[in-house]
Order: C-alpha cells, then structure tokens, then sequence
C-alpha cells in the first residue's frame, strides 16, 4: 500500500592531508591524517521515521529533527614506513599502519529489516506527520493470511494507494518496524602490517609478511522486541503443548513492547511486532602469515608464488548479504555469535608460471615462438553456518525471521563432513544414539518435535528443549575446499617485422577434479535429505557457468593478430 518512492540523499565529505619524506638515506616515512563526515540519511519530503523508546516511532521533522545524530570526530591517522636493512638495497622491512572510516550507504538504512526504511509515522497510533504515501511489512505474512485479490480489488490493489486508511499498525496487526541507534557511530577498520622482503638471488625476491586488520563499531541489527521466553513457554504449556499452541499468539503476547510487565514498566507499543534495531554491536579481526616469491622474468621464465595463513574472527557476519540484515538467535546475547567469519579462509596457495621456450631457426618457424603457462590455486573451505529455519523452538519467533536459531551439539564440529553423494545421518528418534542425549523430559519432547537427530564420527546434533537457545555456535562447519590448476600452450608466427599471428590452446581445470560451492551445501536442519549435502560447483552457483571457476574441464582454442 502506498507510494514507494522516495528522493533520498545522503551528503558526505572527506579532507586529507599527506607527506612523503626520506629521513635519513635508509629511511623513508609516509604520513598522513583524513578527516570523514557523512550526514544522516534524509527525504526530500522528510518521509522518514526511526524508533525512539521514550516516544514510539516518530517522523522525522516532528518528534525528531534527524533519524540519527553526525559522527563530527571521525579523524584517521596513516602511517608508513620503509627502511633499508643493511644498506644494500636487497633487504629492505617495511611496515604500515592505517585507520579507515567505513562510508555507510544508504542501502544500510533503507532495505533493512524486509522494507523502506525508516517506517512512515503514518501507520502509527498517534503518529506526529500527516504523510498519505507510505510502504509497511506487516507482521502477519503467512500464507492463510494473504489478500485475496479477486475478492478484494481494492484492497489488494498493487498501485499505490495514498490513503492511509487502508491500513494500519495495531496490537491485532502489528508492523515490523526498523530503528536506528540515534547515536550511531561510524564503522572503521584498524589495518597494519609488517613485511620483510630479500632478494635471495638477482631476481628472485622472497616476501614475508605479516598482516593484520581489526574493525569496530560495525552496524549490527538486534530485535528490541524478541518475545521473553519464560512467558511464551508458559502461554504454550496453558494451551496444551506446543503442538496445540498458536505460537504467534504467544510470541506476540510476550513482546516486551507488548506487554509492560514484561518490559519492565516501560512505554508500550503494541502496535511493533519485530523492531529489528540497527547499532554498533559488531566487531571482527583477522589475522595471516603470507609468503610471496617472485622470479621477475628472465631467460624465459616468470615465477610468482604464494601461500597465507589466516584466521579471520568475527561477531555476526555477513549473512544475509548485509552484516547490518543479520538478526542474531539471542538478540539478548549478541556476543554468543562471535565465531569464525563467513570468509574464513585457513590456508591458500597459489602458484603461477610463465616460460618461454628455448628457440632456434626453422622451417616455417617452428621451433620457436612456444611458450607455456600454468596457473595452480588451492585452499581449504570457508565455515557454513548451520540453522533450523522452520521449527522455532526457542518461542521467540527470531528463528523463521532471519534463519538463525540453531540446536545442539555434542563432541567435535569437526567430525561432521559435508558430502557430494549423502546428506550426513539423520537418526529417528527413537534411535539409541538420539535417546543418550535426550536425557530430560524437555529434550524428549523437542527431540519427537523435530523427528530425530543428527549423527557422524561420535558428534550428535539434536533440538534444545522448547523456550531455550541451543550451544552450537556460529559457523562450526567447514564446507569444502578448492582446488583448481590451469595451463596453456601458445605458439606465436612473425609473418612481419610488425606483425605476429598466435596461436593457443587453454585447459581450465586440467585435472578435472571436481570442486563444490560451500553456499550450495545443505545447511537447514529441517531437511534432512540435503544436509550436509554438496549439489553444485561455484561456476553453476554463481551463475556463470562455465566461464566462472570451478567448473569441469574445458578445452578452448584461440588465435589472435599481434601488431
């Protein structure tokens, strides 16, 4: 319902001031400080709106002035340094240091939390604007409760409808609403790193390096409103169990926002169903070891090989496509998602090579112009988060909204292996093994709930118990590795001085091993025929088939005119 559009800007400027000097004949320094400032997000008819817990959800231009408050600080110091060893000019150490702030987007603010942001005050009781166009994600999204248009033309009409009588945000309908933190802070990253490179022979340079980043103040998204647990599981239990409870009624009615008891006496508003609330909560951190030799080319030959160790830390991530769209399984405890980030990538090596071979004269030239390349990648997998999308069992709802509520886990993470060919065992429930973990009547009943368990090498995953959270964490599964080697054969004729025909024949993938795409993995509890379960390769999942990596071999051939 509504006009969805908006002229939205966001104005930004940044200052910076630099110099480069040679201190001494060994020692060089850069230096250098940036100043940033972006102001809040704003509609050219002041059509926006954020959450205030004093207030409700105010319109920008009548209970409040600004969606959030100007970062006006946001100094960033850069500092390098290069310094000869020895003084030969084949040792040389390096080191830098940068702080860089994160230039939000407006994307951050007006496609989180399933709508445009920041919802109209319009649809709210009491709202302060008198806005008649306006775009809302109701909380009631099942099926059963969808419009039906042939009965409802008007209503359901999908032009927009500038009368805001259509609809409305109420306790028997709520709006899921998206807040910013009015003193949101600015994101930055902490990059340094030291480096020694030496030429270990005329050429031939050997890099050591370490590198490093942390960053703070990241966007993060809680739900304010997350339902009180101890209330839901009562509200199931008076109806019968949770196979006879309608357990949106019993979410909805142990919203805090909801239900002042449970708010602890503060205002209530009832008319917010998810208040999924953008702040500063997350952080990450990386850490690697890089080892870089280069042959710069001569006597035919080009040589560049690499190999990183790393380890990179990070609470929420990036799931979801936004860092700033991932709603945590306990928005009371965001630190419980801290875990290994969604591009953890352990181990890399790469290798590449050029060589020209040896030539001499001929007949038609043709024991000369050949040259040969290969190129050689390998790495270990990225970590897949594993989630029940479906059952929510932790009665907050938080689950089925933003896939995250996880179960479960007893013994080594490790143990569990993803597979081309079978999803990992899924056990009934009445299985010895699913029956040694369900040790209290509560996990009895989660474990018929959800229909059995999962086993492989002595790890079991199994439900929590109804209105709890489960123990496993945050991207405890490694999905599977890379491997990928490369090469060509080319052959050049000089049918002039000027001009040159060549000739190649490319192989990707010579060895034709197969790779799978870690994001095609069965990671949803609730589907057991897939879990675990690799069924694509990173070109297909890409959706760029073929000329994407990862794909089967391929053969190609080519000529090309040189002039």
């Amino acid at each position: 319902l509504g006009d969805p559009g908006r002229n939205l800007s966001m104005k930004s400027f940044g200052l910076f001031v630099q110099d480069d000097f040679r201190a001494t004949r060994r020692l060089t320094l850069n230096l250098g400080l940036r100043y940033d400032v972006t102001r809040p997000i704003k509609d050219s008819k002041d059509q926006l709106a954020n959450y205030v817990p004093s207030q409700g959800v105010e319109q920008v231009g009548f209970g409040i002035s600004e969606p959030y408050k100007t970062n006006w600080t946001n100094f960033s110091p850069r500092v390098g340094v290069a310094f000869d060893v020895f003084g030969t000019g084949k040792t040389i150490l390096r080191a830098g240091f940068g702080m860089i702030y994160v230039q939000p987007a407006i994307r951050t603010f007006a496609f989180s939390g399933g709508g445009l942001n920041l919802n109209p005050s319009a649809l709210i009781p009491g709202g302060k604007g008198t806005m008649t166009s306006f775009l809302v994600n109701p909380g009631n999204n099942n099926e059963t409760d969808l419009i039906d248009w042939s009965t409802n033309p008007v209503q359901g009409s999908i032009f927009p409808i500038n009368n805001p009588t259509l609809a409305s945000c109420s306790a028997d309908s709520p709006c899921n609403i998206f807040g910013v933190d009015q003193n949101l802070k600015t994101p930055y990253v902490l990059n340094w790193n030291v480096n020694l490179q030496h030429e270990i022979l005329p050429g031939t340079l050997l890099q050591i390096a370490y590198v490093a980043n942390a960053s703070r103040n990241l966007y993060s998204t809680i739900d304010l409103n997350q339902p009180n647990q101890a209330l839901s599981k009562q509200c199931v239990d008076t109806a019968g169990g949770y196979a006879d409870a309608d357990l949106t009624a019993c979410e909805i009615a142990a919203r805090p926002l909801t239900n002042c008891t449970v708010g602890g006496g503060t205002p209530c508003y009832p008319y917010i169903g998810y208040l999924n609330f953008l702040g500063n909560k997350s952080t990450s951190a990386y850490e690697s070891l890089q080892v870089t030799l280069t042959h710069r080319y001569s006597h035919g030959l080009y040589l560049l090989g690499g190999y990183t160790w790393g380890h990179a830390i990070d609470v929420a991530g990036t799931t979801n496509n936004l860092a700033s769209s991932f709603i945590p399984q306990n928005s009371l405890d965001y630190g419980a998602e801290k875990g290994n980030g969604d591009y953890d990538i352990r181990h890399r090596f790469t290798l590449s090579a050029t060589y020209d071979l040896p030539g001499r004269k001929s007949w038609g030239q043709m024991l000369e112009g050949w040259q040969l390349t290969s190129i050689l990648q390998w790495q270990t997998g990225p970590p897949v988060l594993l989630f029940d999308d479906f059952t929510d069992l932790s009665l907050t709802g938080e689950g089925t909204n933003a896939s995250n509520e996880r179960w479960n886990i007893q013994g080594d993470p490790s143990n569990l292996k993803w597979s081309a060919k079978a999803p990992i065992p899924f056990l009934d429930a009445s299985d010895p093994i699913c029956q040694s973990v369900a040790t209290t009547a509560a996990l009895q009943e989660s474990l018929g709930i959800a229909g059995g368990c999962y086993a492989q090498n002595g790890t079991i995953l199994y439900p929590q118990a109804v209105g709890t959270f489960g123990n496993m964490g945050r991207n405890i599964f490694r999905g599977p590795g890379f491997l990928n080697w490369d090469a060509s054969v080319s052959k050049i004729w000089h049918l002039s001085e000027r001009v040159g025909l060549q000739v190649r024949g490319e192989t990707f993938n010579v060895a034709n091993h197969s790779n799978f795409a870690s994001s095609s993995i069965g990671n949803d509890l609730t589907t057991p025929d897939s879990f675990g379960r690799a069924g694509a390769t990173p070109d297909v999942q890409a959706s760029n088939p073929v000329i994407g990596s990862g794909g089967s071999r391929h053969i190609q051939l080519g000529a090309k005119i040189i002039w």
